[in-house]
């Protein structure tokens, strides 16, 4: 078979798959008239993207690799304090509001496109999650205790995105080949564990493995699992492609209900919970299935299938740390933006975004610094961008009608971090991490829900609560 033969056969394929997908009546046309179906959206999805590339004001930012150097030192670079004497004087293009992997990836994107970028961060020093604090000679993280290995491997969209923002700078440390280890403390005292191992090829060879060795009886569920593993992946473009296609396109699909024709929704619209339940009533091996829900804050009956299915597949072939800690990543990506005229200002709490007859016109912003005078102003400007939660950015928004509805939504789980340094050295340590639950009938939702009833006092009494244990490497 030649290539354009195969080329043929597979398009051909696609449009089966496709118009069995859609259904109705759509579907059988699609069906009888495949060469006119394909032209037809080839010249859709073309003229949207050609009208799309020759309808944008800047350049796209991945078009500027120069490696350009601001100077500034680290303090200079993510503690610097706002006043209005630095900012009053500039034109800004865009206000980004948080400093967190979000902001500094925003505004590291909108820099290169050749937008003047102002990010604003409440905290005294920025990058959110990702920012560090010492104490008597240590250095602490916040937030980022590790990342899948694809945030290094270049090959893989995460580690080229993680690598152009940085220029380069950006330098990753593996962990273990047992990078994380799960351990079920029953209620009878039984304590179970299991072992997550990297993975050398691009299935879950190992994983698998070892959990039909520990579960030989849930053999044909175990392979369900990895079998809407592989398929979930779909999920993925869908979920692109709500985020970039036009309002005036989706809105009429999704009130006809025909969104649901043309994208496999279930890895939305089914709860991890629901979906572990489909395919086992073993409580230890759903567990095991859904370990590191705490990395996301949500309980199983409530998050979504596709952020359980996207966290295991993540972390596939293991997990790395930032070389030099995660303050490290906070300033490579925020180095790009004050090298190209941008500032990142802390102590700046934003109070309200402005807007003029339904058109953003800057922010109010109230400076804490010790320094600053402590009195609100304004900032103009064309864009704001808030990478705050949704609540607080409701909360700024000063008109009630361009609030955002989130009555449906409710906040994540909260988490208390407990920090400790060794006073000796005491050698290399396991580069890997312990999830470690108390379980309540091996259920983590009935686990959760019993930890945040407790009173303070009963908190206080018990010997040990769910709990993640991570070292910087």
């Amino acid at each position: 078979m030649g290539f354009y033969d195969f080329v043929a056969a597979a398009g051909k394929s696609s449009i089966a798959i496709y118009a069995k997908q859609v259904g109705g009546p759509v579907g059988a046309w699609i069906v009888n008239n495949p060469k006119t179906a394909t032209a037809t959206g080839v010249t859709v999805i073309g003229g949207y993207l050609f009208y799309y590339f020759t309808h944008q004001k800047y350049p796209a930012p991945w078009l500027d690799r120069r490696k350009l150097k601001s100077g500034l030192s680290k303090k200079q670079l993510l503690e610097d304090e706002l006043t209005a004497e630095k900012v009053e004087k500039e034109e800004w293009d865009v206000i980004i509001i948080g400093s967190g992997g979000c902001g500094l990836t925003t505004g590291n994107l909108l820099a290169r496109s050749g937008l003047k970028v102002l990010i604003l961060e409440k905290h005294y020093v920025a990058g959110g999650c990702t920012h560090t604090w010492e104490k008597d000679g240590r250095e602490f993280d916040t937030g980022v205790h590790y990342l899948g290995n694809s945030a290094k491997d270049l090959s893989a969209t995460t580690g080229a995105m993680f690598d152009f923002m940085s220029d380069g700078n950006l330098k990753w440390s593996e962990l273990d080949d047992n990078f994380d280890t799960v351990v079920l403390n029953g209620e009878d005292g039984e304590q179970d564990r299991f072992k997550f191992i990297r993975e050398s090829k691009t299935i879950h060879d190992n994983t698998k493995a070892s959990l039909l060795e520990k579960f030989p009886e849930e053999a044909e569920n175990i392979e369900k699992f990895f079998s809407d593993l592989k398929a979930f992946k779909k999920s993925g473009l869908y979920l692109g492609l709500y985020k970039i296609l036009p309002l005036w396109f989706l809105k009429p699909l999704i009130a006809l209900g025909l969104h649901n024709r043309l994208f496999d929704n279930k890895a939305f619209t089914t709860t991890v919970k629901d979906y572990l339940d489909s395919i086992t009533s073993n409580k230890k091996l759903q567990c095991i299935l859904n370990y590191c829900f705490g990395d996301y804050g949500t309980q199983p009956r409530k998050a979504p299938l596709f952020i359980g299915l996207a966290l295991i597949d993540h972390f596939r072939k293991g997990g790395v740390f930032p070389i030099g800690g995660s303050s490290k990543l906070t300033m490579d990506l925020a180095e790009p933006i004050a090298a190209r005229g941008g500032k990142i200002l802390v102590r700046a709490n934003v109070l309200q975004i402005n807007e003029e007859r339904g058109n953003v016109t800057g922010v109010t912003v109230l400076p804490t610094g010790a320094k600053s005078g402590g009195k609100p102003f304004f900032i103009p400007a064309k864009k704001v961008v808030s990478t705050a939660s949704v609540w607080f950015t409701n909360m700024m928004i000063a008109n009630e009608k361009l609030r955002l509805q989130i009555d449906h939504l409710t906040p994540g789980l909260g988490a208390m971090y407990i920090f400790f340094g060794m006073d000796k050295a005491v050698g290399d340590l396991p580069k890997r991490n312990w999830w470690c639950y108390n379980t309540k009938e091996y259920d983590f939702d009935k686990t959760v829900d019993e930890f945040m009833s407790l009173e303070t006092a009963d908190f206080l009494a018990r010997v040990q609560t769910p709990r993640f244990l991570n070292q910087s490497y």
